[in-house]
């Protein structure tokens, strides 16, 4: 399960603390706190202004101008009042020592409930350097705001830190086989790195999945572009996104796919072609196929999505398409289309089908189902594409995985082919072509 991420107003997290705090003679407990400010319980009422705090973090005692900025009386803990703060002018060594207290406390929790002495050894060891790559990333973004690091050494380091820190922690996660442990190990990390990660919009969008799924259009619209659009810190996350392995992938996967596209449609041997597009998404590679395109006999893409955003996207920037060539957008859940087994007249007979991405997410018995699907409705010598992700290219997955839980099923090569052979279809022929960093395979399955 997640958990909540504002990241909008502070460069750490907010974390749950008990450390004292000491306002006008009154004391109480900070319940949790940022290095923007804290929330804390007093037994004493106090006005809503400016005071002058005391708190006592593990490492040292601070004191901070603090405003306070609402507060809340609760009834339940002995007529206390809880107070919301925000912190005034905090100096450099001040914020560092807040930033480190913090994170300390949340990295000691990972590891609390570790009894195993093995495995709680090398949870400290990652924990460790994790924090050191907290304390990194401070740094850089001060850098950053101080003008004293330039734009292609803040992107070449902030690469390093990444690249090194999530590589220790899949380290991890292959010595432990501790799937428990892991899965709270990243969602500290998701947690702690949040406030400089999701100041990517990429990334954060990424990590949230608003549409409700990995990978959606706007998602895949900012892989294409290719143009970071966050500022500051956030700026050099987009780029680390944008650059990762899979992404570049995916770019070329739309241009190849554009070019097959256009080369079945530009050989085809007939009065008039239907394609099915299967979870379209935002068609950005028929957007960009139709303006070179020749043919000029009559065209039929079906663009099917269940994400009417997806399909009204898709519509609009489709919508001054060649007068040969029609879109008709369907608004279907696949999953549930397969289960009944019963398609639309409509999707009956279709030259060719494709789909890019989708069964990357699928385990094996939908993924059986989606091709028996998908060669019900196709004619004669009809053609299927699908591209799969390749597990042999085992550092691309792990930055998506660590940053913004966002994992694929991982298959090979054999592994997808064995699919098709037990999905008992008709194949005339398999043919299967590879990118040129050999990340995205291409399955193009011709039926009988």
């Amino acid at each position: 399960m997640k958990q909540d991420i504002d990241v909008e107003k502070r460069f750490s997290p907010r974390i749950g603390t008990n450390f004292p705090i000491q306002i006008e003679g009154a004391t109480g407990n900070i319940i949790s706190m940022s290095d923007t400010g804290a929330c804390f319980c007093l037994e004493q009422r106090l006005p809503l202004r400016r005071f002058t705090a005391n708190i006592h973090l593990p490492s040292r005692a601070l004191e901070i101008i603090i405003h306070l900025k609402w507060k809340q009386y609760q009834q339940s803990k002995k007529d206390s009042f809880l107070y919301g703060a925000q912190f005034i002018d905090l100096d450099e060594k001040t914020l560092s020592a807040i930033r480190k207290s913090l994170i300390f406390r949340q990295l000691r929790s990972l590891i609390k409930d570790i009894h195993e002495k093995e495995i709680r050894s090398k949870v400290v060891i990652f924990a460790k350097a994790f924090k050191q790559y907290l304390y990194n990333l401070i740094r850089l973004t001060n850098d950053l705001e101080n003008n004293q690091i330039s734009k292609e050494e803040a992107k070449k380091y902030i690469t390093y830190l990444n690249n090194e820190i999530i590589l220790k922690g899949d380290r991890l996660e292959k010595e432990l086989n501790q799937k428990k442990i892991i899965r709270k190990i990243k969602q500290d990390f998701r947690f702690l790195v949040s406030c400089w990660a999701y100041r990517s919009s990429i990334m954060k969008r990424a990590y949230e999945k608003p549409r409700g799924y990995p990978g959606d259009y706007r998602m895949l619209e900012a892989i294409y572009d290719n143009k970071p659009f966050s500022k500051k810190i956030g700026e050099y996350f987009d780029l680390y996104f944008l650059n990762n392995p899979y992404a570049i992938a995916v770019r070329n996967r739309k241009d190849k796919l554009g070019d097959m596209l256009k080369n079945f449609i530009e050989t085809a041997n007939l009065d008039s072609i239907k394609i099915l597009n299967l979870a379209c998404g935002s068609c950005r590679e028929i957007a960009e196929l139709l303006p070179s395109l020749q043919y000029r006999k009559p065209i039929y893409f079906t663009c099917i999505d269940w994400d009417q955003e997806a399909l009204d996207f898709s519509k609009n920037a489709l919508k001054n398409s060649p007068p040969n060539v029609t879109f008709n957008f369907l608004k279907k859940d696949l999953i549930e289309l397969i289960k009944n087994g019963r398609s639309p007249l409509l999707l009956k007979s279709q030259d060719l089908i494709y789909s890019i991405g989708l069964v990357d997410y699928l385990p094996d018995r939908m993924f059986k189902k989606i091709v028996q699907a998908s060669f019900r409705l196709l004619a004669e010598e009809g053609v299927l594409i699908i591209t799969h992700k390749n597990k042999e290219q085992t550092f691309s997955p792990i930055p998506p995985d660590w940053f913004c839980d966002w994992k694929f099923v991982p298959r090979n090569m054999n592994e997808v082919v064995d699919l098709f052979k037990n999905s008992k279809i008709d194949i005339s022929s398999l043919n299967i072509e590879v990118d040129n960093f050999n990340h995205i395979y291409y399955f193009i399955l011709t039926k009988k």
